[in-house]
């Protein structure tokens, strides 16, 4: 009997921990499990069948997943950058890691004059920028450093509906643009260069920063939409205005009719049809500037077929149309 008890101890301590085994293997498995549906289900490409849809994913990634710190760098030429007898253009290391915190060269700094000579000394601005990992664009009065994935996100053009999402932790699609996020610029520049292979993928780029610089001595006051002083500069909200010689035009216009006491009744009128998302019709830029018909009703049309039935059917509910006309008004005189 002393014998059966002691197989049965045993039996049972073998059953115990057989048990415990399984039942710890069933939990390690079920937390896999959850871990790689929960991975699965943040990377799942999100597929939009409509425009606003797929603007509103894409807002919602630009918001969730935050560029490379310091992805775009400007530097004032006059005040952050020297330049040499053969026009590069040269900068402290110190200042560049100032402006970027990316650390160019690994080195202690042992001495007092170590630490003098990276904040004097100049370097050249080509080499500190390749070393890390920043494209240079020269413009008028700035130069630009930018991170080419510092965004780390790509656009990429296949008629393939389920794409490989190859690592991206979110993505959405809208007909044949699938627009993929990585965590990282490695992660990012490995996923274009497998992009970059494969033959049902017509097109990628790489989604990045865009710039522009207005001239130094671009007016930012505006005048009376509906008036013109002849005792005062033309002077316009766009930036553009001043590039393409608007102001000189106008006056031209101007002098042309010998125009007197703001009177351009001498300039033809001029109407502007804008094929867009609509307009605001209370947006003060456009104050007499909206063609009205005989009682007084501004004059426009919905081509959609799905704008609401109540006030003016072509209401900007977007924006875009808006913007474009108030470009048009802006750069125009009361005439138009």
């Amino acid at each position: 009997m002393k014998k059966l008890g002691d197989k049965l101890r045993v039996f049972l301590c073998l059953s115990f921990i057989l048990i415990c085994s399984l039942f710890t293997v069933q939990t390690i498995i079920h937390t896999s499990n959850s871990k790689l549906f929960k991975t699965d289900k943040e990377s799942e490409t999100l597929i939009q069948t409509s425009l606003d849809g797929f603007a509103d994913a894409i807002a919602n990634i630009e918001n969730t997943y935050t560029p490379t710190n310091n992805s775009i760098i400007i530097l004032n030429k006059k005040n952050d950058l020297f330049t040499s007898v053969n026009g590069n253009y040269y900068i402290s290391e110190q200042k560049f890691y100032e402006l970027t915190n990316a650390i160019v060269e690994q080195q202690p700094l042992n001495t007092m004059s170590d630490f003098i000579n990276r904040s004097i000394i100049t370097y050249d601005l080509n080499d500190l920028a390749k070393k890390t990992g920043y494209e240079i664009s020269i413009g008028e009065n700035n130069i630009i450093l930018t991170r080419p994935f510092g965004l780390k996100r790509l656009l990429i053009y296949s008629k393939t509906s389920n794409l490989d999402l190859y690592g991206a932790v979110a993505a959405v699609t809208y007909n044949d643009l699938h627009v993929h996020q990585y965590i990282t610029e490695a992660a990012t520049i490995e996923a274009y260069n497998y992009y970059l292979s494969r033959n049902d993928v017509q097109n990628i780029a790489v989604d990045s920063y865009c710039w522009t610089e207005g001239t130094e001595d671009a007016h930012i006051n505006s005048v009376e939409l509906n008036t013109v002083d002849e005792n005062e500069d033309l002077v316009y909200k766009t930036w553009g205005a001043e590039v393409m010689d608007v102001p000189e035009y106008s006056q031209y216009l101007l002098d042309l009719v010998n125009t007197v006491n703001n009177d351009i009744s001498d300039l033809p009128e001029v109407v502007v049809a804008v094929l867009d998302t609509g307009i605001d019709t209370d947006h003060p830029w456009f104050a007499n500037r909206l063609l009205v018909d005989e009682n007084g009703k501004y004059i426009g049309k919905d081509y959609t077929g799905v704008a609401s039935s109540s006030g003016y059917t072509f209401e900007d509910d977007q924006g875009h149309g808006t913007h474009c006309s108030g470009i048009i008004c802006d750069m125009t005189l009361p005439n138009v």
